[in-house]
Parts: structure tokens; sequence; C-alpha cells
């Protein structure tokens, strides 16, 4: 299998610049900013998110590591 097999895009800023790609998500009515990775395996979100937006939500825990 060669690398044309599984091509890679970049997203680049106006200087060439790799910079991460931030969408906007609704969560319980409140508009967050989350960085876009469609490789990732799991989400990590900041602290300021758990403790102003999803206070509401149970923690879950889980056996699974990084």
């Amino acid at each position: 299998m060669s690398q044309s097999d599984w091509p890679m895009f970049n997203i680049l800023d106006s200087r060439g610049k790799c910079k991460e790609f931030i969408v906007l998500v609704a969560i319980d009515g409140k508009t967050v900013g989350m960085e876009l990775d469609t490789g990732a395996s799991v989400t990590i979100i900041p602290k300021s998110i758990r403790t102003d937006v999803l206070t509401s939500k149970p923690v879950e825990c889980t056996n699974v590591k990084l």
C-alpha cells in the first residue's frame, strides 16, 4: 500500500501555518468552540467547560487508559 492510497490534507492559514479547526457546538443550549479532530478516539475537554457548561451532567468512571 502506498502513501497515495491514503491521501492526507492540512488546512493552512494565509501565512502557511497549520491551525486547529474550531467548530461551534451547542451543549445544553450553550455554544462552545471545540477543536475538530476526526482521527481522535476520545475527546478531552477543558475543566472550564466541565464546570461552566456540563455541571448538570454526571461523570462516569472508565477503565480506559490513554
